[in-house]
């Protein structure tokens, strides 16, 4: 299979309007590529049947990849429909798919801030969704790529046992530099696009908060249910069975809980050799409980995106709050 890695570039941003305009102007502009426009014309079936979408790519991975490549393309009329599609292609990906998709988001970040930033501000009512997406998918990818690169760069700079003490020991270290790294780069940007990466980092990183403490419950989902008991206003954090990244799998609540309140997500990634595809996580929820009473809470192991199909697993959490 056809592989591509854009390496971390240096910075460089573009802080102009990045306000999508009418798809009938991106599909005659003649600088738009003829496999974007088909891409865009087969949505509504790509939708319809995700299955469809696998089958393209697998057989058009070079064409599909050189779509995704162009939102590097410096080209600010046609970059803002190149990010909306693969705005569109990230929800329906699998596998390989949505590895490559990925490492173009956490690069296309890194390295265009600024541009990233203003894109979804200027289109927040279509994009707002998709933060969060984003987000996500950079929790995939920054520990398969940045993290390595942060790793080398330690060890060059205070020496291997420092970077062990600093990345190997503390799982969130390198999603809070990268957070660092873009938010120093976006010094100057007005409030509202500072606001926006702030929540946006709000996503990929977790507050700075203890949210273990001495009387915090602790569970492994390890069976299908379980039950604990937690004093009102006592936090508890479930540990979910590892599973694959970049499968687009997640654990998810069925429903929002009535005596508990969701405060922490955490993906934790096992360590691993740099490139390394598939890396096993970990998914550790925090919650911290409101009210006295019994409550069956749910969790499906599932695509968020596929209403329609049974969850791989199902688990159960027993939850008595005194």
């Amino acid at each position: 299979m056809f592989k591509c890695f854009i390496g971390l570039l240096e910075i460089s941003f573009n802080s102009t309007a990045q306000k999508l305009k009418s798809f009938s102007f991106y599909l005659g502009h003649p600088k738009i590529s003829t496999a974007a426009k088909r891409f865009y014309k087969n949505l509504p079936g790509y939708q319809k049947d995700h299955s469809r979408l696998y089958a393209y790519y697998d057989k058009n991975e070079i064409t599909m990849v050189s779509v995704m490549d162009s939102i590097f393309s410096g080209n600010n009329d046609t970059r803002p429909f190149y990010l909306y599609l693969i705005n569109r292609m990230s929800p329906m990906s699998d596998g390989e798919m949505t590895e490559v998709i990925c490492q173009r988001e956490m690069n296309f970040v890194y390295k265009n801030a600024s541009f990233f930033f203003h894109f979804m501000h200027d289109n927040l009512t279509e994009q707002k969704k998709y933060l969060t997406q984003w987000a996500n998918n950079l929790a995939i990818w920054i520990p398969q790529s940045y993290c390595p690169k942060k790793r080398n760069d330690l060890v060059n700079e205070k020496g291997e046992e420092e970077a062990q003490n600093l990345i190997d020991k503390d799982t969130g270290y390198c999603n809070r530099a990268f957070r660092d790294d873009i938010m120093h780069s976006l010094a100057g940007e007005n409030e509202a696009i500072l606001k926006l990466a702030d929540q946006f980092f709000s996503d990929l990183v977790p507050s700075e908060k203890k949210f273990v403490t001495p009387d915090t419950v602790v569970v492994d989902l390890d069976r299908d249910q379980a039950n604990i008991i937690v004093k009102k206003g006592a936090n508890f954090q479930l540990r979910f069975p590892e599973k694959a990244g970049g499968t687009g799998y997640t654990w998810n609540l069925v429903q929002t809980p009535v005596l508990c309140k969701l405060i922490n997500k955490e993906m934790i990634t096992r360590q691993h050799p740099a490139g390394m595809t598939g890396v096993p996580q970990t998914t550790v929820l925090t919650f911290t409980t409101e009210k006295k009473g019994f409550e069956d809470i749910r969790f499906n192991f599932s695509r968020i995106w596929e209403k329609d199909v049974p969850p791989v697993e199902t688990k159960i959490l027993h939850l008595k709050v005194e």
